[in-house]
């Protein structure tokens, strides 16, 4: 089987680098095929790939159109999309064959953090949509340049948008699986135990909470 890994980077920067470093190579063991597709190599001290021999990689993907061109090429028989900074990117990766791991507030919070920060900081529980616009300034949620807020607010719909054109949308989080269910994505959502592995039992809604 030949599986197409998109992540922002390949290199051991955080805790999703270390899932895929411990997932690769158990896949490598059951036959598939790995393609890798990353958007910086920027080596930050002795930091290393996530994964060695026996794995095509593919980056730094600099141009439009880069990563359709690959997997056009390559024909992957699956996507198993992490998220790259740029959201242009991440709209060419996705489709039919795309798995969508949600590690983060992609498409549903204009800074991502889904914090107010005033009076007090707290947890924000509002669904992402228009509302946000109002909110963002009188509760701090980010800065005070209403250009970026913009900017921002348009590119999380466009990501939002993306998500809705995967196949299937993974999760760890019960907490994400309830937050991205609000939106009628009209994509499955499914989680599955931390960490994931190829043996993970997939969590439907209703059961354990991890």
């Amino acid at each position: 089987m030949r599986i197409a890994i998109t992540n922002w980077t390949p290199r051991m920067a955080g805790g999703v680098e270390r899932y895929l470093a411990g997932l690769v190579p158990r896949l490598r063991e059951r036959g598939a095929e790995i393609a890798f597709l990353f958007e910086n190599d920027e080596a930050e001290g002795s930091r290393a790939r996530v994964a060695g021999k026996g794995v095509e990689w593919h980056g730094p993907l600099k141009h439009r159109g880069e990563v359709a061109t690959f997997l056009g090429s390559w024909k992957p028989e699956l996507i198993y999309a992490h998220g790259f900074r740029r959201a242009t990117l991440d709209r060419e990766a996705a489709g039919a064959k795309t798995v969508w791991f949600l590690h983060q507030y992609t498409g549903a919070c204009v800074d991502g953090a889904k914090t107010h920060r005033w009076p007090v900081i707290e947890p924000c529980s509002r669904p992402f949509g228009p509302g946000c616009l109002v909110q963002y300034f009188p509760r701090r949620c980010g800065g005070l340049n209403p250009l970026t807020l913009w900017r921002l607010y348009r590119e999380q719909r466009y990501r939002q948008e993306t998500l809705r054109r995967a196949r299937v949308l993974l999760t760890h989080s019960a907490h994400l699986e309830r937050e991205y269910s609000r939106y009628g994505l009209g994509v499955p959502i499914r989680r599955v135990p931390f960490p994931a592995g190829p043996e993970a039992k997939v969590q439907g809604r209703g059961d354990r909470d991890y």
